[in-house]
């Protein structure tokens, strides 16, 4: 059991949108949770989000986002988690994109992994996201190219580099090949 010093500040989530590097953050039971973020898993979630991004604007049924502050956890009011990328529909968004946090959860969800990360971690987040209403996790294992496709009702499918990421219950028509989402191996080719 641990206790929380006296001295210790717990957060609220909209704190995080007062501070400067507010964005670095998650919250869990209101305390302060650097995200860890390297290059590659940065690179890789703006690719991902890029390609659905495209595919939006062909097809306008919601919006996606990087590190958006998820404040989607009735039970756990001082958590707040910053998934790499969102896919909110229009209909989870009546009024709009919200100013602030994200209050309605997103029907996709998408962590992508960095060499630090500790895997019971990411499950305990994977979890929280499922219980909150998330329908669909897509995790992204950079060092290992590969996808791993998580549904609420415990199901995964791990994809390999040649195959190809979609689900036509949140994203219909959308597709990608999963080897797409990574920065080629080795230094840049000269053209």
């Amino acid at each position: 059991m641990s206790a929380t010093s006296a001295t210790e500040r717990l957060y609220e989530p909209d704190d995080l949108l007062e501070m400067e590097d507010g964005v670095a953050y998650e919250l869990v039971d209101g305390r302060l949770v650097e995200l860890n973020l390297d290059a590659q898993s940065q690179i890789v979630a703006t690719k991902l989000a890029s390609y659905i991004q495209q595919y939006l604007d062909r097809h306008p049924i919601g919006v996606v986002g990087t590190e958006l502050g998820l404040k989607i956890f009735p039970e756990h009011t001082r958590r707040l988690r910053r998934p790499d990328v969102a896919f909110l529909s229009c209909k989870h968004l009546p009024e709009g994109v919200p100013e602030g946090n994200v209050t309605s959860p997103p029907e996709l969800v998408v962590e992508v992994t960095s060499p630090n990360d500790k895997a019971n971690e990411l499950e305990a987040k994977i979890h929280e996201y499922f219980a909150a209403g998330v329908r669909l996790v897509w995790v992204v294992y950079s060092q290992k190219r590969v996808v791993q496709v998580r549904h609420r009702d415990g199901s995964a499918l791990t994809l390999a580099p040649e195959a190809e990421l979609s689900d036509e219950d949140i994203l219909p028509g959308f597709a990608v090949k999963v080897a797409d989402l990574f920065p080629p191996a080795g230094p840049p080719q000269n053209a």
